[in-house]
């Protein structure tokens, strides 16, 4: 297979002459018994069981407010046509409490003044991920209403998954999100 190069990706293997003819038709056939189908499946049930529809995937986002940008996992619509951020975490054991409370118990903070009361967990990282992105795409796409609670799914290699809703996430008492939001308008 070639080098690259010439073209930038996701584009080159869909361009390059060379890359075509190495991926050739199976370059994304995916066996039913893979983990990746799984997960995949196990992902669209769970988007289905609450009734949200696919409209974007990896959407480019920015907080124009803090000066940093993303790329959302998941973007959705739900009953009432409001947009959804979807963060999805694949390969994980769902059992992802177990392993942040262990984590926790090492003592590690995240950064800046309202993060240093923040354990520094898989947990708290992905939900300041799914609360980031959500804020982005608000500010983004300011013209659609944007649902207040988004989605953070864990899915393993089995296709089984666990949903967390940014409004579980449990804080410390002395940090809210606008505290947060404080400290990255700083930084």
């Amino acid at each position: 297979m070639c080098q690259g190069g010439e073209f930038s990706r996701p584009f080159h293997e869909e361009r390059c002459e060379e890359c075509k003819q190495f991926l050739g038709a199976h370059a994304y056939d995916v066996s039913n018994q893979s983990s990746q189908f799984k997960m995949v499946k196990g992902l669209d049930e769970t988007l289905r069981s609450h009734k949200l529809t696919v409209v974007y995937c990896e959407a480019p986002v920015a907080w124009r407010l803090v000066g940093a940008g993303t790329l959302v996992d998941i973007v959705c619509m739900d009953r009432e046509h409001r947009l959804v951020v979807i963060e999805v975490k694949s390969g994980y054991n769902p059992r992802i409490r177990d392993w942040a409370s262990t984590t926790a118990k090492r003592g590690n903070r995240m950064l800046g003044e309202a993060g240093k009361h923040i354990q520094n967990t898989p947990m708290n990282q992905h939900m300041l991920q799914l609360w980031f992105g959500m804020n982005a795409l608000r500010d983004t796409h300011d013209r659609y209403e944007i649902h207040d609670d988004g989605y953070l799914i864990y899915v393993d290699n089995h296709g089984d998954t666990e949903t967390y809703h940014l409004s579980e996430w449990k804080l410390p008492k002395r940090v809210t999100l606008s505290s947060l939001e404080d400290q990255l308008r700083k930084e």
